[in-house]
């Protein structure tokens, strides 16, 4: 994988061109800056792309979330806290704020390890419906503190 700070159309065209079938993009974590800053990220699989198909997990994890209940929960008895059910919950998945008409299913989870994560899209949804003062990542290795800058400036 290749860290770059380009727009989705730079990369397209710039990079994929003629090589789509071999790379993609799977992350759009923030806006391009003038300076083209590129990294290669030092990690064994391409999460977020086409690649995870090679691993051959889909079937199986779809099976095991199978039992995760969709919004919105009818029973109130199910919600932990009556103030988290107030609470706005934006996915990086689809890169929106959540409704109720998007099911949070194993299929979203699944589109959330074989899709392009679109972070800057949920960043820019949350500016235009919100004005957060905390942002919360949840993460074994958090790496999102720069994104959230660079959204903001």
């Amino acid at each position: 994988m290749l860290a770059v700070s380009m727009s989705e159309e730079e990369v397209e065209n710039r990079l994929l061109e003629d090589i789509e079938h071999l790379a993609c993009i799977v992350v759009v974590n923030s806006p391009p800056y003038p300076d083209v800053f590129k990294a290669r990220l030092r990690i064994e699989n391409a999460f977020h792309s086409y690649q995870m198909n090679r691993f051959d997990i889909e079937k199986e994890m779809l099976s095991s979330l199978k039992d995760i209940r969709e919004f919105p929960i009818q029973d109130k008895k199910q919600i932990f806290d009556p103030i988290c059910a107030k609470v706005k919950l934006y996915s990086s998945v689809i890169g929106e704020q959540m409704n109720d008409n998007i099911p949070v299913n194993g299929q979203y989870w699944w589109s959330n390890v074989r899709q392009a994560v679109r972070f800057y899209d949920a960043m820019a949804s949350i500016q235009q419906h919100d004005a957060p003062t905390v942002f919360l990542e949840l993460s074994p290795h958090p790496v999102l503190a720069t994104s959230i800058r660079e959204c903001y400036e």
